[in-house]
Order: C-alpha cells, then sequence, then structure tokens
C-alpha cells in the first residue's frame, strides 16, 4: 500500500477506535512534528546551503534605541565558528531606497551615524544574515 493511503487508513483506523493502530498514528504524528520543528530550526542553514551563502550574526551595539543622529556600533561573526567577519564590505539599505557601504575592521566591527530616521537593513554580498538584519533608528525627541 502507498504510504499516503498507508497513512490514511491509519488515521480511519484511529478514529474507528482500533487501538493497534493508534500507536501507528501518534508516531506518524510525532515523526511529521519532528521533521517540522527541525526545518523551522534549521531553516537559515538550509537556506544557506542552497544558496551557497555563509550564515553570519549581527550584534548591534549598546546604546539602543538609536536616534537620529547617534553612533550606532555593530559588528558581524560567522554564525559557525564565532569569528570575526574582517575587512568585510557591508552595505546599509535605507528603506526610502538610499544605500551606505561601510568597512568592518579586524574585530568585525563598524558604525555609522544617521541623520535621519529609518531602518537600515544589513547585507553583506557572500553572505546570509542569520536573523534579523535590521537596525533601526527613530527620531530624537
Amino acid at each position: 500500500m502507498p504510504l499516503p493511503l498507508a497513512f490514511a487508513a491509519s488515521i480511519a483506523n484511529a478514529w474507528a477506535g482500533d487501538p493497534a493502530e493508534d500507536a501507528g498514528l501518534v508516531l506518524a504524528v510525532l515523526l511529521v512534528a519532528g521533521a517540522l520543528t527541525a526545518a523551522i530550526y534549521l531553516r537559515n542553514s538550509i537556506i544557506a546551503l542552497f544558496v551557497k551563502k555563509k550564515l553570519v550574526l549581527l550584534e548591534i551595539g549598546k546604546g539602543g534605541p538609536f536616534r537620529t543622529g547617534d553612533t550606532v556600533n555593530f559588528s558581524l561573526k560567522f554564525r559557525d565558528s564565532g569569528k570575526p567577519l574582517q575587512n568585510a564590505t557591508v552595505f546599509l539599505a535605507s528603506e526610502e531606497g538610499g544605500e551606505r557601504a561601510l568597512t568592518t575592521d579586524r574585530k568585525g566591527r563598524a558604525s555609522f551615524s544617521s541623520d535621519k530616521e529609518s531602518i537600515y537593513h544589513v547585507t553583506l554580498p557572500g553572505h546570509l544574515v542569520h536573523g534579523d538584519d535590521r537596525i533601526i533608528v527613530g527620531r530624537r525627541d
């Protein structure tokens, strides 16, 4: 019997009250739930594997929430090894369409000062930012 039909038959038997099939149904549900959980947890790793990019973590320095005129410090590290992303060109794209290029130092750090309120997205050629790639800069009150 093909797998989808066997699964459907298992569900039908469980609804009919066949205790021998209950264990199979529970096992099938647990396997599907486990596979979905693993896929959600590893989604960025899976995507990075297919697009052949390395995962990096964006760590934003203290001082937030940031306002216009503040200096925003951040660093980038490889997710797997924790080593800093040295001398890398980083692009900050604002939601208004502006873009600026920064270069990290040997400790993976960079900083910028924004004169306008915006949400900046951090991108790097050949790399994928794992998690949140945004730096939010609001107004100075």
